[in-house]
């Protein structure tokens, strides 16, 4: 049974409405908000993801005024499901990674032995993620891949993200 039009269109406003697309229907007052509000917005484009948030934002603030709320740790950029990286609320990246990273980390262990991922390789780069995360420091995946690079793990594209993103935590 298909749908009939009308119903088509009110699906179409009320996921638009409740996307926080709607002009004047904002729901969320502040970047975060909009970040709590969403659950998590996909984030591989940098410049997007700030357009994203902003215009579901009142007042659409501008990139900068987005961009500091990252500065601020106020949203975060976290990789939680299969590698696609994703924004939220920091303080929602807790239980979402909880929930989403058993699963990605399952499939990127099995995945290992096929791009040449050792465990002692992951306990490694674990060593040296832990070092350069100690006190709360902040640091880009890019950073954390020289960081291996310099300690004698050379991490391509695929080690990368199959080894940063399954390091045993302490």
């Amino acid at each position: 049974m298909n749908a009939a039009p009308d119903e088509v269109r009110l699906v179409r406003a009320l996921r638009l409405r409740n996307q926080g697309l709607v002009p004047g229907a904002g729901r969320w007052a502040a970047v975060p908000e909009v970040a709590r509000g969403m659950v998590a917005l996909q984030a591989q484009d940098p410049r997007a993801v700030l357009h994203a948030l902003s215009l579901r934002c009142a007042g659409h603030p501008t990139e900068a005024s987005v961009a500091a709320e990252f500065d601020a740790a106020r949203v975060v950029r976290n990789r939680p499901s299969r590698g696609t990286l994703q924004v939220t609320a920091s303080e929602e990246m807790h239980w979402l990674s909880a929930l989403m990273t058993p699963r990605s980390n399952a499939a990127a262990v099995k995945r290992r032995s096929t791009i040449g991922v050792t465990d002692a390789m992951v306990e490694a780069v674990g060593e040296v993620m832990r070092s350069e995360l100690e006190g709360g420091r902040v640091r880009t995946r890019p950073e954390l891949v020289a960081a291996c690079a310099e300690a004698g793990i050379a991490l391509d594209g695929a080690r990368a993200g199959t080894s940063c993103g399954t390091t045993p935590r302490s």
